[in-house]
């Protein structure tokens, strides 16, 4: 039998290191297990926005899946998915390869989504990879340099403008950080503070909409104290090399512009002929198998799981339980025994805001400041103790 999974990102990289730890203790007989990715590495999201506004080391969020998967007990493959052929069970892959399987985990992850606004694609920078995090850190520093050489003021404080267009949980994260490293490239550069200004744009009437409101509206507040201008209810319509124009309002200068306003499951699962719904993932059943697909799995962000009338958010905690969970289930069907049904686990959210500053739920309490701060550092160092990277 071979097991092939698609992506090292949370669910993809928990569930192979899950079935490695399996086969090692001789569990899954003479099953191969092969773990496929484009980057040699394992990238940790919830970093990234500290690796764009420099409070994080790029190479401390991109982990090298050699170190990782060391122990043995699953092979890796680099390569890019450019399509799956579930009828055929086969995965296509970006060099003409084809590789077979007999159990498929799809765990791709999600991609920036794109609306259909005037020039967004041309001219804002993304942040959903590592190396998009990386180009965001590089394109600040550039702005800040040629700021400090620039005699005319009006394009000196447009060089110093920085957009961020979301209000979701990575917009705010990002929002966050920033506040807090810009004022110190103002002084390394020998800027004026009062040519600085870190804009937040959200097209609806409030930050992190559909979460909790209270928590929101402290986030606002953390933000705004920090030096962030919000503006709310403020679409964007149209954005060119050097202005953003948002809904009713006259076009406004910038220097960088970073798009935040969405993600989306890649579309070659539609084009794979998966059902899909909701941000294009993957409708599943109660074992979190694709539907008319029972061979195929699909966790994390690929995932469509409703919760009555909602989606299961995609989030590092959901994808490692997620990931746990198929590993198990194929575990059982490899030992003949039956499946057992999916049961997300709400353990909370946290979001940080910069420095030592958050909001957050965990385990059903509502937290803000320091304490969430510190409680989601504390959580992420202990996800890298659980991948061997500590």
């Amino acid at each position: 039998m071979h097991i092939l999974i698609l992506g090292a990102g949370y669910a993809g990289l928990r569930a192979a290191l899950d079935l490695a730890e399996a086969k090692r203790a001789g569990e899954l007989g003479e099953v191969t297990v092969t773990l496929v990715d484009r980057n040699d590495y394992h990238q940790v999201i919830t970093w990234l926005h500290e690796v764009a506004a420099a409070s994080v080391a790029p190479d401390k969020a991109r982990i090298p899946l050699e170190q990782l998967l060391g122990a043995g007990g699953v092979a890796f493959h680099q390569a890019t998915v450019r399509g799956i052929a579930p009828r055929e069970q086969r995965v296509l892959l970006a060099d003409s390869e084809a590789l077979s399987y007999d159990r498929l985990v799809v765990a791709l992850g999600s991609i920036t989504a794109w609306p259909p606004i005037e020039g967004l694609r041309e001219h804002a920078l993304p942040m959903r990879w590592w190396d998009e995090a990386v180009r965001l850190r590089e394109a600040v520093l550039h702005n800040f340099a040629l700021a400090a050489e620039m005699e005319d003021e009006a394009e000196r404080k447009r060089l110093l403008t920085l957009v961020v267009a979301g209000g979701g949980y990575t917009g705010c994260q990002l929002a966050g950080e920033m506040a807090h490293w810009v004022p110190e490239l103002a002084d390394h550069f020998g800027l004026s503070l009062l040519e600085l200004t870190l804009r937040q744009i959200e097209a609806r009437e409030r930050l992190m909409p559909g979460w909790d409101e209270r928590l929101a509206d402290k986030a606002e507040r953390i933000l705004r104290r920090k030096g962030v201008q919000i503006l709310l209810n403020s679409p964007l319509e149209r954005l060119d090399a050097q202005t953003m124009t948002l809904k009713g309002k006259n076009p406004m200068p910038y220097g960088l512009l970073i798009w935040a306003g969405g993600v989306q499951a890649p579309p070659l699962l539609k084009d794979s002929g998966f059902t899909t719904g909701v941000q294009g993932r993957a409708e599943v059943d109660a074992y979190l198998r694709a539907k008319e697909y029972p061979d195929v799995f699909v966790i994390g962000d690929a995932s469509l799981w409703m919760e009555g009338d909602k989606p299961l958010p995609g989030t590092a905690s959901h994808a490692l339980r997620q990931g746990e969970y198929v590993a198990r289930m194929i575990r059982r069907q490899i030992q003949g025994k039956g499946l057992a049904d999916y049961e997300p686990t709400n353990l909370g959210l946290m979001v940080s805001l910069g420095g030592s500053d958050g909001v957050g739920i965990a385990l059903g309490i509502p937290l803000s400041g320091v304490t969430a701060g510190i409680l989601k550092e504390g959580i992420e160092s202990w996800y890298l103790s659980t991948i061997g990277a500590d």
